[in-house]
């Protein structure tokens, strides 16, 4: 079939021209970053001392698969092509030339342009709504041998696609009232798709250059070895930096994709774009202006770009083109500060119940910056909830996303005596044990803590460091399972590469975070790929098994060592008649009956294909969205708990905050396990 297209159609999907080749100096450079990165991986990571050919193959597909993660933009013939290399990136990993990734980058781009055409042109007449096949939520095993079967191949996607647009039209529309037909639902969410995937195209062709695919395939390649190490370019090397920080350099704002376009949907206190006065959550950010550059329409682009151009250099400005809900535009200026991310740090709060006061503490992030300290936050909000006489502690670990083991040893200390409370093991080292760091724990009473599939690492060790002491109840459902540390490396080496500069420069090639330790706890058991499981579960929705350990490619197997000596401590609880008392409640209760229901009908139709007849997909969307809608509201408290908000903070965030805590139910159960706990005092 031939691809007829205009020229004005063709340039406005691709905007611009797209990089050249690499240069024999950029050649040069890759080389040293790949080769001094596999020496640093050779003597640090904990599970790879070498490369061989099986290695190979593995890098070999992880990076082709991620490449084209649908197996619509590589034929058949193009993936045999680059076989050629299957077997030899062990070689270029231990000193050859490096010249794989430059050749797939070649190849994919080349085929980026041809999917384009076909995108455009799919997409420019109505998509055939009465289709009777389905859209598989894995890729096809194969890669399409013919351009009639990619063809085909991109229908599918972009069908799929187009109904997703059309469903959230369709329910926007009409909880304002609103009928619109099919053909006007289709017409429109189309029209979101091309500027969802003109956005992604621009950025895979023009934003990511040579050293950017690099970036890409290095980190494929630690992702090779394992679910937790990671490369970062120098840009990226900082970004994370401030992120484990608890702080962002950038304008302050959370977006998401709506219809194609970019959309606000927080501002962070205090950042630039609040202080403006004149952003507001839900609108649109339209274009982006730095400095010295042209206005760049960003319609479409992934999260991941964006963070590349909200955050920068402390004190730079960015002019931002912006349209509200009502349709005006205006324009900002903004310069990016440095300001620290709200979500991710410590926050505390006392619920008054049954005459009881509980306190109750979020601990989001494990964070270390020059800025924020989660372990000076955490003994912050120790003395506020003692200074309110609090009878015990509710720990929200839910979604923790882990962080720095100094922070979560500090945070451990609040609440355990002087002693031991993980273990760690590196390559061809001694065990290691780390200790908790004040003589006398600053709050005593009874603990419950929440968490779930998204607490990790750091979050995971926390939990179990609790649990291995009896310190106090875990509620909720099964940790992440990341019992592996990771530790920062600098990839530098003399300038030599570049003549103009003198060789004794060191050049910074990025960073590599590394998986270098396994952690166990003081009996010697390991989370990893496991997790902590909770002593009261509770079902919660849209329970996701995609961040959970067991469930990662290349994830380090678990095992197990000698336990060490500790000092059990009598808390003078009964936590066994609490456990059984509180699961008893739990499994029992008519509302996490039904969440449990929803969840499973939810998990399961998540794994089952979607059908791309309109018809059958809309009836599909209706009853899970009423399913998940009814668990959402489940899980809202109707009698709001009464809590107060201590600490510092703005009156919008505080409330916020508050908002947050005042109608969750899992919180309230927690609150109920603490007054359990109180009755079965030893």
């Amino acid at each position: 079939m031939k691809y007829i297209i205009s020229v004005l159609l063709l340039t406005i999907f691709i905007r611009c021209d797209t990089v050249d080749a690499q240069t024999r100096k950029e050649l040069v450079r890759f080389d040293s970053i790949v080769h001094m990165s596999s020496r640093i991986v050779k003597t640090n990571h904990y599970a790879y001392s070498s490369f061989d050919d099986t290695f190979s193959k593995k890098l070999f597909t992880t990076y082709v698969e991620a490449l084209d993660k649908w197996h619509a933009v590589f034929l058949q013939k193009d993936v045999e092509e680059l076989k050629k290399y299957e077997t030899s990136l062990d070689d270029e990993l231990n000193g050859a030339k490096v010249r794989f990734f430059a050749e797939a980058e070649r190849l994919y781009r080349k085929r980026l342009k041809e999917s384009a055409i076909i995108i455009t042109q799919l997409l420019s007449k109505p998509l055939d709504l009465n289709r009777q096949d389905q859209f598989l939520s894995t890729a096809p095993a194969t890669f399409p041998v013919t351009k009639e079967e990619q063809l085909e191949r991109w229908q599918q996607w972009l069908t799929w696609e187009t109904e997703v647009e059309m469903y959230s039209l369709k329910e926007e529309r009409e909880q304002k009232g609103i009928t619109s037909t099919v053909a006007e639902l289709e017409g429109e969410a189309r029209v979101a798709v091309k500027k969802k995937m003109t956005g992604l195209w621009y950025c895979l062709l023009n934003k990511m250059d040579h050293e950017y695919y690099l970036s890409w395939y290095m980190g494929l390649f630690c992702l090779a070895m394992d679910p937790h190490s990671m490369y970062f370019d120098a840009v990226g090397e900082e970004l994370y930096a401030n992120l484990m920080g608890g702080t962002i350099s950038g304008i302050g704002v959370v977006t998401d994709q709506h219809h194609g376009l970019i959309r606000i949907v927080e501002l962070e206190p205090d950042g630039s774009a609040q202080l403006s006065g004149k952003m507001a959550v839900g609108d649109f950010i339209l274009t982006v202006k730095q400095a010295n550059g042209n206005p760049e329409d960003i319609a479409g682009y992934t999260k991941g770009f964006l963070k590349r151009i909200f955050e920068g250099a402390n004190g730079t400005e960015l002019t931002l083109r912006c349209k509200r809900a009502d349709g005006s535009t205006y324009s900002v200026t903004l310069k990016r500060t440095i300001t620290k991310v709200t979500t991710a740090l410590v926050k505390s709060a006392v619920i008054e119940k049954n005459t009881q006061k509980i306190g109750y503490i979020l601990l989001p992030q494990f964070y270390a910056g020059k800025t924020a300290d989660v372990g000076h936050d955490m003994a912050q909000a120790v003395q506020l909830l003692n200074a309110e006489k609090v009878s015990s502690i509710i720990i929200d670990l839910r979604n923790n996303r882990g962080g720095d083991l100094d922070g979560c040893i500090k945070s451990l200390s609040e609440f355990l005596p002087q002693g031991p409370v993980i273990q760690a093991k590196r390559k061809k080292s001694a065990v290691e044990v780390y200790n908790t760091n004040t003589a006398d724990m600053n709050f005593k009473g009874p603990l419950v803590l929440l968490a779930n599939q998204h607490t990790i690492s750091c979050g995971d060790l926390f939990t179990l460091a609790m649990q291995d002491y009896g310190r106090g109840l875990v509620m909720g459902s099964p940790t992440s399972g990341k019992g592996t540390g990771n530790y920062m490396f600098k990839v530098e080496e003399n300038q030599s590469w570049k003549q103009e500069v003198s060789a004794k420069r060191k050049e910074n090639f990025g960073e590599l975070t590394l998986t270098v330790m396994k952690y166990y706890s003081v009996t010697g058991r390991s989370i990893q790929q496991k997790g902590v499981t909770p002593d009261v579960t509770l079902p919660e929705t849209r329970y996701d098994d995609s961040e959970i350990e067991f469930a990662q490619k290349n994830a380090l197997h678990r095992d197990s060592i000698a336990p060490i000596n500790y000092t059990a401590w009598n808390f003078g609880f009964d936590l066994e008649s609490a456990k059984k008392n509180m699961q008893a409640q739990v499994s029992n209760n008519a509302i996490y009956k039904q969440i449990a229901e929803n969840e499973a009908w939810l998990k399961k139709a998540d794994k089952e294909p979607v059908s791309l007849n309109w018809t059958t997909y809309s009836f599909f969307r209706k009853e899970m969205g009423t399913r998940f809608n009814q668990s959402l509201e489940l899980e809202k408290l109707k009698t709001k708990l009464s809590v107060r908000v201590l600490g510092e903070g703005s009156a919008k965030a505080q409330e916020e905050f508050l908002n947050k805590i005042n109608t969750d139910l899992h919180i309230s159960t927690a609150a109920d396990a603490a007054l359990e706990i109180i009755k079965v005092s030893l």
